[in-house]
């Protein structure tokens, strides 16, 4: 495989201190083709790393690599790479929501849009936000007196609010028959906005879900809670507990690969604003 300039006219390949030009794209082998992925060298880097830099995802590398070394190292490390683009790429499209504006959000596994207009000066209080259907996008008007900053505010609080309520209704519905088809009990239940886990079960018996699994199709949100209320009866992650928790939820395997697939999505919904 050979790397090397940039298509752009205007962008030229690198040289280094010995002479040799340095290439500057790496192509990208994925399902749907080749990406062109822009090289930056650094002297202060020791390994190879994928960043957000003006908007794109770059290829950090090493300046004391040579190119056959780079060619060796990223052509044995491509479903890596194409691993982590995926997911950066993915967040500079959540990046380019306008919250203040228009955008979309995941709602149990469905596309929904939103869009926001001005309301009423005088039908509104200033730090509220109304919220009505119109076909399938929700209309959600605030005061036309706001900044763009602070409708933005507004919209993620009616979200985050939005989908906690909608996890809650979830759990209310499906959290007791699933313990009662386990053969445990449980404590209290609360709705938390974790960063890094999709639930946990306390020695108590009281039960966390992060709110952002509302997001998820339903049955992976099953698949959490069945998973939570098996570590009533083990609390680790043996092999004991995962066939508890196959034998109870067949499809463990399928929502924990929508989990590795999708997760990091989810789980990275409004903590970057």
């Amino acid at each position: 495989m050979f790397f090397g300039r940039r298509t752009n006219k205007n962008q030229h390949a690198e040289v280094a201190a010995s002479g040799a030009e340095r290439a500057v794209i790496w192509p990208l082998k994925t399902p749907d083709g080749e990406r062109e992925l822009p090289i930056v060298y650094s002297a202060r880097k020791s390994s190879i790393a994928l960043k957000v830099r003006k908007g794109e995802v770059v290829l950090e590398i090493p300046q004391r690599l040579t190119n056959g070394e780079i060619e060796r190292l990223l052509g044995s490390r491509n479903d890596w790479l194409h691993k982590h683009y995926l997911r950066l790429a993915e967040r500079l499209h959540e990046d380019e929501i306008l919250w203040h504006s228009h955008g979309e959000f995941e709602f149990f596994g469905e596309r929904q849009r939103f869009k926001v207009v001005d309301a009423d000066s005088g039908t509104l209080k200033k730090k509220a936000v109304s919220v009505r259907r119109e076909g399938d996008i929700w209309c959600l008007s605030c005061h036309a007196s706001l900044s763009d900053c602070e409708r933005k505010r507004l919209v993620q609080a009616w979200l985050e609010q939005y989908l906690r309520q909608a996890l809650q209704l979830h759990l209310d519905a499906r959290l007791s028959r699933f313990a009662q088809q386990i053969g445990v009990d449980f404590g209290k239940v609360e709705i938390k906005g974790y960063k890094g886990r999709w639930g946990s079960c306390r020695s108590s018996g009281d039960l966390q879900f992060n709110w952002r699994l509302a997001q998820a199709p339903e049955w992976v949100v099953d698949y959490v809670m069945v998973h939570e209320l098996c570590h009533r009866i083990h609390a680790n992650h043996s092999a004991a507990f995962w066939q508890l928790v196959e034998r109870h939820f067949p499809h463990t395997r399928q929502a924990k690969q929508q989990l590795r697939l999708h997760g990091h999505r989810w789980i990275d919904l409004l903590q970057k604003t």
